[in-house]
């Protein structure tokens, strides 16, 4: 996630007539480069601080302690709010500044196509060179159909506490390395925003969850506390 530069806070000074000796005072704020800024002035940001770059660390605090950060664990909202940031879908919710999420429907994430001719088999191609963290057992490995049927297997079993989420889908099967084949009960006009859903995450067919690391950060958990997110530069 793109992590934006810190605006710098103007202090607007207080106090009474403009008159002086009245007691009043003010804080100066200070241009950029200005030596002879006082104590307490803040700078006013450049354009390039403001501008949104690659990587980073974002950090939140959340309300409750979540048992799992496995999306598949359990069917807690915190749990998959999280997980949202770390594992890749094969489609996610669009965003933008300014923009009205109601306005806004899915777009790609893992996948690069979603197509369907009857409504009831929906074919997707993934996109080449997503990768997993470079940590044991997935070690970088490039993501690939099987993970994604993996996936659907854990969120369809019937163990599974979020298996309501995906009574409609009958059958997932990998057509090749890069292709997979969604088959429903019946068509329905929200398929595609339920792919989009933080309950359809893409995991390791390793028991050892890692999440797909391209476009996603690392997640630190500080029991009781916050959730710390990270990502490198890319």
């Amino acid at each position: 996630m793109a992590g934006a530069g810190l605006v710098g806070a103007v202090l607007v000074g207080c106090g009474g007539d403009d008159d002086e000796g009245d007691g009043g005072s003010a804080t100066a704020t200070a241009a950029p480069g200005d030596a002879s800024a006082t104590a307490g002035a803040t700078a006013a940001p450049t354009e390039s601080a403001m501008q949104p770059t690659p990587g980073g660390r974002f950090r939140r605090s959340v309300s409750g302690d979540p048992t799992s950060l496995d999306p598949y664990a359990n069917a807690s909202f915190t749990a998959k709010t999280l997980a949202s940031h770390v594992y890749s879908r094969l489609l996610k919710l669009e965003t933008g500044e300014g923009q009205d999420p109601f306005d806004l429907g899915p777009t790609f994430d893992a996948a690069e196509s979603a197509e369907s001719a009857d409504g009831l088999v929906w074919t997707s191609k993934l996109q080449q060179g997503i990768k997993f963290q470079d940590i044991a057992p997935v070690s970088g490995r490039e993501l690939n159909a099987a993970d994604v049927v993996f996936s659907f297997g854990r969120l369809r079993a019937d163990e599974s506490p979020n298996n309501s989420a995906v009574k409609n889908i009958v059958d997932v099967q990998a057509v090749d390395d890069y292709t997979i084949n969604v088959t429903l009960d019946a068509p329905g006009p929200e398929f595609l925003e339920q792919m989009a859903a933080s309950t359809c995450c893409t995991c390791s067919r390793l028991r050892r969850m890692a999440g797909s690391t391209r476009h996603r950060p690392q997640l630190e958990r500080v029991r009781g506390s916050s959730m710390s997110s990270s990502r490198p530069p890319s």
